[in-house]
């Protein structure tokens, strides 16, 4: 009898710790593939960063490789704080509510 409710116990923690995994897991599976899709919707303006970086590269010391550089900068800026607010804006969407903030952005409950 003891060794029934011990396997019983034991049974229902396996239980419960399987459902909390599985909830922890699970919200980060949608995470990743609400980032995969952000990342594939914004995949042009990626080869587009490439492509000034290397023109940019492509210069020597001169004043037109600043020029590229701060281009550069100013366009990865953009496009970081676009990646984030279009990944907050979608875990808004999905209604993930385990997520409290990504990246500099709150979301609201």
């Amino acid at each position: 009898m003891l060794t029934f409710v011990m396997s019983a116990v034991t049974f229902g923690f396996l239980l419960l710790s399987l459902f909390f995994y599985k909830k922890l897991i699970g919200m980060s599976d949608a995470l990743n593939i609400i980032e995969k899709q952000v990342a594939a919707d914004m995949e042009i303006r990626a080869h587009r960063l490439c492509l000034l970086a290397y023109e940019a590269q492509r210069f020597g010391n001169s004043v037109d490789r600043r020029a590229l550089d701060e281009e550069f900068k100013d366009f990865l800026h953009l496009y970081i704080e676009d990646y984030q607010a279009e990944v907050a804006k979608k875990i808004r969407e999905h209604k993930l509510s385990e997520i409290s903030a990504y990246g500099f952005i709150k979301l609201d409950k």
